[in-house]
């Protein structure tokens, strides 16, 4: 009888330390799952931020919206009347039209020729700050 009483608390304990080690697992795999969507979150929100450029707001005679040229317009700058500067990326397939101030289909814009529209924030802002 104590032979049998001894294998019966040994198989139990055999399918408890089973299930500890399958519990275990699940819950590496849990944290593991855990970190990787952490991760691909923490990419993904990175890789919404503009990056940094040679461009600057002091640089700039008015405030307003600026194409940037070293990112071919594909990001755009607000420069605020106190030289603050706050910088987005178009929508997908899209760039800042500086003529217009505004996002544009890409076919629609000549980046290099920004530069030349820059004076149109001086119309925009004067009106703006009378």
């Amino acid at each position: 009888m104590k032979e049998s009483s001894y294998a019966a608390a040994l198989a139990k304990w055999h399918r408890q330390l089973r299930e500890a080690h399958r519990h275990r697992a699940l819950e590496r795999k849990q944290v593991e799952a855990e970190e990787t969507q952490r991760n691909e979150v923490a990419h993904n929100v990175e890789s919404h931020f503009p990056p940094r450029t040679g461009f600057r707001c002091q640089h700039m005679v008015h405030p307003g919206y600026y194409a940037d040229i070293e990112e071919q317009c594909e990001v755009f700058h607000v420069c605020t009347p106190s030289n603050g500067q706050i910088s987005f990326y178009c929508p997908q397939h899209t760039r800042f039209n500086q003529k217009y101030l505004t996002c544009d289909w890409s076919e629609n814009v000549q980046c290099s020729l920004s530069p030349y529209y820059y004076y149109h924030n001086s119309h925009y802002w004067h009106r703006q700050f009378r």
